[in-house]
C-alpha cells in the first residue's frame, strides 16, 4: 500500500509545496500521496510529515521548522556554508537533495557535478524560499520598488481567493507543487545543459591562455555568448591563479561575427571596476579614428569607460589587449622612474636640510654657550673687583699696622675688641688713653694674626675665581676666550 506525505491544510506556501514535490522525485516516495491536515491523529498516520507537527527528526521523517527551539541552517547541519534558517523545503533538500539531483541528471551520487549542482541549486533557488518562509528580508531598509515575490509569490497566487466559490484547495495545492517543481527541475537542467558546458569551456580556455600571449593574461573564447564571469572567478580560485593577474577575455560576437575584448572585473560582484580598462586614449573613439590612434587595423569601438572594445578580426582584438597591457606597463615604469627621481631629489634635499640644520644648531649652541660664558665672565670680573678692593684695603691696614699706626679699618678685618692691658706712665694717671697703640695695644701676636687673615682671604678669593671659571668652562687665558668668541661671530 502506498505511503503518505503529510502537511498542513489551509493556506499553503512555497516551502511545503516544494518539499512535497522533491520527496515525490525520489523512487522510494514517488507513489506516495499527499495528505493535508492539522489533525495530530491524521498526521501521525503519515510516513513523512513536512511543515507541521512541531518536530524535526530525520530518523522519524519529521521536518517542521516552526518550533521555538528550531534554528537549523545548511551550515549547522554540516551540508553547505549557508546560514539562512531552513524551512521545510530546506530540510528536505538538506537530507535528500543530492539524491534528487543525481536522479534528474543521471549522474552518480558522488560525482563532481552532483556536488557542484547541490551547492548551486541551493544558492540560486532554495535559499530564497527558506528566507521568505522564515520572514528574513533580503536586505535592510525600505524597498525602492515593489516586487511580485518571485517563485514564492507565484505559488501564493494558487491559493483560493476570498471571492472564489466551489474551489478545491487540495487541487490548487497540487498545481502549486507542479509550478514550483517545474522551476526546480528547470534550474537543475539549466546547470547540467548550459552552466556545466560553459564551465568546461572556460576551464579549457584558461588552460590554453599562454597560446594567446606569453604573459598568459589573455583568455580567448572561440564560441561567443558563453557565460564566463561566474565560472572564471570560481576556477581562478580553485586553481589558485590570482597571482597570474589574468586581465582580458577575447570572444566572438555572434550577432555580426566581429570580436570583443573585455576587461575582467576586479571580482565576481563588481560591475564597473575592472582590473585594467583599455587604453585611455582610445576610449570613446570608433572605426578609422580609433584604428589610427591605436595603430591597429579594423578597430570598431572602445567604450567610454574602457571596459570593452571591438575589432572586426580575432587578431585585432588580441592586439588591442596586448597594446593596452603594454601601455599600462610603460606608464608604470615611467611612474617608477619619476618616483625614483623624486625620491633622489627629496633625499638630497633632505640631506642638505639636515646638514644645514645641524650647522645652524651648532652655531646657535656655540653662540648660546659664548653668551652664557660672557655673562658669567662679567659676574666673575665683578666679584674679582670686589675681592681686589678688599685685598687692597687689607694690605693698607697691615702696612699701617707695621708702621705703628692703627686706624679703624673700613674692611672690618681688624675690628676686634681686644682686652689689652695698658699701664699709664708715672704722672699720667687719669689722662685719656693715647691714640698710638704701637706699644700698648698692638703686639707681635696681633700682627701675625692680621697677616694670616690676609693670606686666608687671598686663598679663598682665588678658590672663588677658579670655581666660577670652571662652571663656564673657562680653562685658559682671556685671550683664548676672546678667540672663541670671535669664531662664533664668523657665520
Amino acid at each position: 500500500m502506498p505511503g503518505k506525505i503529510g502537511t498542513h491544510n489551509g493556506k499553503f506556501h512555497c516551502d511545503e509545496a516544494l518539499a512535497c514535490f522533491m520527496l515525490k522525485c525520489l523512487g522510494d516516495f514517488s507513489d506516495f500521496s499527499v495528505v493535508r491536515s492539522r489533525d495530530p491523529a491524521v498526521l501521525g498516520d503519515c510516513d513523512i510529515v513536512v511543515d507541521v507537527g512541531g518536530v524535526f527528526d530525520h530518523s522519524k521523517r519529521r521536518y517542521d521548522h516552526h518550533q521555538k527551539t528550531f534554528n537549523e541552517t545548511m551550515n549547522s547541519l554540516g551540508e553547505l556554508p549557508f546560514h539562512t534558517k531552513l524551512s521545510s523545503a530546506g530540510l528536505v533538500y538538506a537530507h535528500y537533495g543530492k539524491k534528487i539531483i543525481a536522479n534528474i541528471i543521471g549522474e552518480p551520487l558522488d560525482s563532481v557535478k552532483v556536488s557542484l549542482f547541490y551547492h548551486r541549486v541551493y544558492e540560486s533557488f532554495l535559499e530564497q524560499i527558506d528566507a521568505n518562509d522564515n520572514g528574513i528580508p533580503q536586505y535592510e531598509g525600505t524597498p525602492k520598488y515593489k516586487s511580485s515575490g518571485g517563485i514564492c509569490g507565484r505559488v501564493g497566487r494558487f491559493n483560493p481567493h476570498w471571492n472564489e466559490a466551489e474551489v478545491e484547495p487540495d487541487e490548487r495545492f497540487q498545481q502549486a507543487m507542479q509550478c514550483v517543481g517545474n522551476e526546480f527541475i528547470d534550474t537543475v537542467k539549466y546547470l547540467a545543459n548550459v552552466w556545466w558546458p560553459a564551465r568546461e569551456t572556460i576551464e579549457s580556455a584558461i588552460d590554453k591562455r599562454f597560446q594567446n600571449d606569453p604573459s598568459g593574461r589573455i583568455i580567448v573564447l572561440e564560441l561567443g555568448g558563453v557565460p564566463w564571469k561566474e565560472h572564471f572567478f570560481e576556477l581562478e580560485e580553485e586553481k589558485s591563479l590570482q597571482a597570474d593577474n589574468i586581465t582580458y577575455i577575447v570572444y566572438q560576437d555572434t550577432t555580426d561575427n566581429s570580436w570583443r575584448v573585455q576587461a575582467i572585473p576586479t571580482n565576481k560582484m563588481a560591475n564597473f571596476q575592472n582590473r585594467l580598462p583599455l587604453t585611455a586614449a582610445w576610449r570613446g573613439l570608433r572605426d578609422e579614428e580609433l584604428s589610427k590612434e591605436a595603430g591597429i587595423e579594423s578597430c570598431v569601438f572602445v567604450h567610454m569607460s574602457g571596459f570593452i572594445g571591438g575589432n572586426r578580426t580575432r587578431e585585432g582584438a588580441l592586439e588591442m589587449a596586448r597594446k593596452s597591457m603594454q601601455h599600462a606597463s610603460d606608464e608604470e615604469k615611467k611612474e617608477e622612474t619619476d618616483n625614483s627621481s623624486g625620491e633622489g631629489w627629496t633625499k638630497a634635499a633632505g640631506s642638505a636640510a639636515i646638514a644645514g640644520l645641524a650647522i645652524g644648531l651648532g652655531i646657535w649652541w656655540a653662540r648660546r654657550q659664548t653668551n652664557r660664558a660672557a655673562i658669567q665672565n662679567e659676574r666673575i670680573e665683578f666679584e674679582l673687583d670686589k675681592i681686589r678692593t678688599e685685598l687692597a684695603q687689607l694690605r693698607a691696614d697691615i702696612l699701617l699696622l707695621k708702621d705703628g699706626q692703627i686706624p679703624r679699618s673700613q674692611s672690618g678685618i681688624l675690628r676686634k675688641e681686644r682686652n689689652v692691658s695698658w699701664r699709664a706712665e708715672p704722672g699720667t694717671e687719669g689722662l685719656p688713653r693715647p691714640q698710638s697703640y704701637a706699644s700698648s695695644m698692638t703686639s707681635d701676636g696681633e700682627y701675625v694674626d692680621a697677616e694670616d687673615e690676609w693670606n686666608e682671604q687671598s686663598f679663598t678669593a682665588q678658590l672663588t675665581v677658579n670655581s666660577a671659571l670652571d662652571q663656564v668652562g673657562y680653562i685658559g687665558s682671556r685671550k683664548e676666550f676672546r678667540n672663541a668668541q670671535n669664531f662664533t661671530n664668523c657665520d
